[in-house]
């Protein structure tokens, strides 16, 4: 049984490339990677869910604060590989809302351990994210 669902998992995600889309990347819907059962290189796209941290309240867009708080998000994304694709702020959740792609997820924690610390975010909870299109591909 196990091997049957592993062939139709395959079965759905190679229907993408038979259209010519990356495996790295499928838009905004999320990323397309190789299984793990497959044992090969996966990516891991993620779904953030934060508050603002000490770091950015009070600072103002274009002050030094605020500035040097983005310059070490951005260097803390390079230095780990990080891929955002969406960011934007959940009023429903009342949290700022970040899908983002990492080479692995020992460079995802990683990246949020790093931003965590500095004061960047807080109150940080992430988990896999899963685009529609893979969800319906695991179900063929």
């Amino acid at each position: 049984m196990a091997g049957e669902h592993t062939a139709r998992w395959s079965t759905g995600l190679n229907r993408f490339r038979t259209v010519g889309v990356s495996e790295q990347s499928f838009g905004f819907y999320g990323s397309i990677a190789p299984s793990q059962r497959m044992e090969k290189t996966m990516s891991y796209t993620y779904l953030n869910a934060s508050e603002l941290g000490p770091r950015f309240q009070g600072a103002k867009p274009g002050s030094d604060e605020f500035n040097s708080a983005m310059a070490e998000l951005m260097a803390a994304y390079t230095e780990c590989g990080i891929e955002v694709h969406s960011t934007g702020f959940s009023s429903a959740l009342g949290r700022t809302i970040s899908i983002q792609t990492a080479p692995d997820v020992e460079s995802a924690t990683r990246c949020q351990v790093m931003v965590g610390q500095a004061g960047i975010v807080q109150n940080l909870v992430s988990g896999p994210y899963t685009s529609l299109e893979d969800m319906i591909a695991m179900q063929i």
